[in-house]
This record gives C-alpha cells, structure tokens and sequence, in this order.
C-alpha cells in the first residue's frame, strides 16, 4: 500500500503546499481514506477498512518522535535552569523529593504541577556560590519562605526536621475537617472546586466533601504527544474513563490550552502566540476532534467545556459553529443532549467587553494567573512568589470585581482559578470582592475551608475595600497573613 505512487505523491505534494509536518499531513491523508473505504458498499473493499488504519497507525507510530522519559534518583532534589511540565511529572514519577529551577515563576505550569501534587518548588533563585562540589552535603528548600540552605548547621537542621515533622502533623488535623462544607463564620456558603490535570484522583476528592471539577486542564493528558496527530477514539476512551472514574462528577473539561509556558513552540514571545483557542482555530481539525470526543463520550448527557484564552466574541462563536457542525454530522443519540460553554477570563480584552461574552457562554472562569501577567506586563514565570502585593495587585483585582459585578447581574455561574483561589489570603479578598465560587488546588482545600470559616463576610467586604485601595493593600494583605497565622497557631495548639 506504501509503494502506491497516488498515496505518496499525495503526501509530498501537500507537504510541500502546506509546509506541515509529514506526519500531520500522511494523518490528514489517511483519514481521507478511511472515509472513501467506510463509504463504500463492497463487503470485500470495506473490509480493506482495518488494513488502512493499520498502516496508518504503523507509519505513525514510527514518524512521531519518541519521547524518552527523564530518570532522576528517588530521593533527590533536583536543580535546573528551567523545568517544563513534563519534567516536572518525569521527576515526580521517579519520588523527587522537590524541585529547583533558576528560571520560572510560581504560577508557571510547571510549578502549579508541582503544588497539585505536592512536591516543593523553589524558582528564580540566584545561586552564584553552588557547585557541584558545594552540593555534595545536606540542602535544605523551604518553599514556604522561599529559601535554599546549603550545607546547614546541626541546629538549622535540628529546627528544619521539628518544622517538617510538625507541618505533616497539621495536615493530619486539617484532614479531619477536611469533608466539612466550606462557609464563612456568618454562615454564606463557599462552592468549592478542584483544579485537576494528569491521572486525576476523584477518590481524594469525594473524601475532602468536593464534587466538582472546575477546571479539567485536557493538554495536560497529552503532554507527551503531537496534538496534530492525536486521535478522536484516543481521546473518546480517555475522556469516557475519566466520566467513569468521577461516577458522573460535574467536570469543566477546558479544550487544549497549548502554547505559553507549557511547550516549546518557536515564537519569539509564546505568552502572546497562538496560545489556547488561537491555537485551537489556527488547527480546526485538532478543535473539531476534541469536541467530537468530548460531546461523544458524554452521549445522552451534559457536557462543560470552556474555551481558553478568549480574547474576542468571534472566537466563542467560531467554537459553537463548530459544535453545530459536528451535530448536523453525527447522529445526535450518540452526542451530549445538553452542553454548557464556558469561557476563560483572562485576557484584559475579555475582561473588559465581559457584557458581551456573557450573553453568548453559559459561564466565566477568571484565569487569575494570565490575568495577572498580561494587566501588569508581567511574565508569570517570572513572577516573585513573596511579592503578594504584586499579584494582587489593586488593578488585577478592580478587574476580578466588575467580572463578578457583571455576571452575578445576570446570574450566570464566574468561578476563580489559579493562584488566588488556592491562597487563604486571596480567597478572603476574593470573598470580599463577591466571589463564592472557587477552583483550587485540592491539596489547598482543607487550610481554605478552615481559614475562611475564621471570617465573616462584613470582614472580608472591609478586607476587599482596602485591597482595592492602592496605599492600602499590602496593609490589608499584611492583616489577613497575620490572622492566618494566629488560627494556624491555635489549631497546632
């Protein structure tokens, strides 16, 4: 079949038209077989059908460099200038102890990974003095305060190993509540959701009281793998999996949120490419087949998708074009019977036309992290972690406030995600600004629930009010950090 003259100058022709890459385009080919040969009503040609998937699948399987998974020795910290995604998952999958990187902020993907599931993580620090010679002794990294110790004192360590003992001790009592409903000391109730990624774990979730996903980020099942070539029954059994596993959980599945920081992509700025629905309307095939999957695999059901990196109402109604063409194609039995569109918040063009987008999305989700880097002009891998002031910065979150102000009017669902909805400090400005839905990092859920029953709504909304204010801000986030301490205390007395 490969020797056929048709099929390979095919191939190199649009290789050549379309400059994609040889396997993007023997992909698109062979799928055009597929079809001719499914259309065919010859029983005998129609069986040929298996042998043309087969050589797809053989060519494919060969044409698609092999990603090799990155080995490190359990136990280790592991030091880099820079950590992508799938480093971060390689190093984990090995029991790295935690993580190091020169470059990066707090909310790169790579380090929200690595707070998912637990692993510290120290970047953008400066270590003029450290060898491979200096290294050879004990290190200590508290990701807490930020710092890195080479080569401690006995005392320092003496003090190090009391603090991790006594820090997994109070996991362990924040655990016990850990089920209880999240609510502010005056009674309002606070709709906690969980942010999840690769291999989610819906067990730990119904056992912290959770029952819902919002925000299912899908390009982070498919690290390792070209997107252009990724199939629709691939994706239909992950996703088909997935709604298994969560026992028919309410998930928010956001569509392929490429590009940025996540993955290598050539451009000279990737915060500004073709990131998230850019990506996805620049590569309509790779659109097209998600959603089929996804509406597929939820037949008979409703489905939550949300569209990244919105930046203009052309975008969401170039998806919805989509989805009306995959239903006028498919037979409608076999696809959702209802679904709900979502859009992300987190471009300043999104957030200031949010009166239109709400009339064509069912409901907004405030990406705070982006929000942040592109308001204030700054990169997110680059982000300090100590300068709260910054990303919470007065402007980011006069922003965060006429979002919600806009879509409690008309009573459409506006969640946060990102950093602000996994900080106790954040949350309770959050609160304040009118928010009282939240997609955190599940591992944060217990310390949120617990820190913001310690507040009434009046003291959030006062908390808020001086967080807006440009000379009161760091006083009001100063105030919340000490009175998380002061219940932290309690609670470890």
């Amino acid at each position: 079949m490969l020797d056929d003259p048709v099929l390979t100058t095919n191939v190199v022709d649009r290789i050549k038209e379309t400059l994609k890459s040889t396997e993007t385009v023997f992909h698109s080919v062979m799928s055009e077989y597929e079809k001719q040969f499914a259309s065919i009503d010859d029983a005998y040609l129609k069986e040929r059908l298996i042998d043309v998937k087969d050589v797809k699948s053989r060519v494919l399987e060969n044409l698609r460099p092999k990603r090799q998974k990155r080995i490190f020795p359990r136990g280790s910290i592991l030091f880099a200038k820079e950590l992508t995604p799938s480093d971060v998952l390689d190093a984990i999958s090995c029991g790295v102890l935690a993580l190091l990187s020169l470059k990066g902020g707090h909310t790169c993907h790579a380090a929200l990974i690595a707070k998912a599931k637990g692993i510290p993580y120290l970047t953008c620090v400066s270590m003029p003095n450290v060898s491979n010679e200096t290294l050879k002794g004990d290190i200590i990294l508290d990701s807490i305060n930020g710092k890195l110790i080479v080569n401690p004192t006995k005392k320092t360590k003496l003090s190090y190993l009391k603090k991790q003992k006594e820090h997994k001790l109070l996991e362990k009592i924040l655990e016990k509540d850990a089920s209880k409903n999240a609510q502010t000391k005056d009674g309002q109730s606070i709709d906690m959701q969980a942010n999840m990624g690769k291999n989610p774990n819906f067990s730990a979730l119904q056992k912290m009281g959770i029952c819902r996903v919002g925000l299912l980020r899908t390009e982070l099942l498919y690290l390792d793998q070209d997107l252009q070539i990724l199939s629709y029954e691939k994706q239909l059994s992950d996703y088909r999996e997935i709604k298994a596993q969560s026992n028919d959980m309410s998930i928010v599945y956001r569509l392929f949120d490429t590009g940025g920081d996540k993955a290598e992509t050539g451009e000279a700025n990737p915060a500004l490419g073709k990131r998230g629905i850019r990506y996805l309307l620049k590569n309509p095939v790779v659109l097209e087949r998600q959603l089929k999957a996804l509406l597929c695999s939820y037949s008979g059901s409703c489905v939550s998708i949300m569209i990244p990196m919105v930046s203009d109402i052309s975008e969401i109604k170039l998806v919805k074009s989509c989805i009306q063409k995959i239903y006028s194609n498919e037979k409608r039995e076999s696809l959702a019977n209802e679904i709900r569109i979502g859009a992300m918040i987190e471009v300043p063009s999104a957030a200031l036309m949010i009166n239109e987008i709400l009339k064509e999305v069912d409901f907004v989700s405030i990406g705070c992290n982006d929000l942040t880097q592109y308001v204030l002009a700054t990169d997110r891998t680059e982000l300090d972690p100590n300068d709260q002031f910054k990303w919470m910065h007065p402007s980011v979150l006069r922003l965060i406030q006429s979002i919600t102000e806009a879509a409690n009017k008309t009573n459409q669902g506006v969640t946060v995600c990102g950093d602000l909805a996994s900080n106790p400090v954040s949350m309770i400005i959050l609160i304040g600004l009118g928010l009282r839905s939240f997609s955190s990092i599940p591992r944060n859920i217990p310390l949120i629930k617990k820190v913001i029953a310690k507040y009434s709504l009046k003291q959030c909304e006062k908390l808020a009010k001086e967080a807006l204010d440009t000379f009161h801000a760091a006083k009001a986030i100063e105030s919340i950090e000490k009175k998380i301490k002061k219940v932290l205390e309690s609670e470890w007395k």
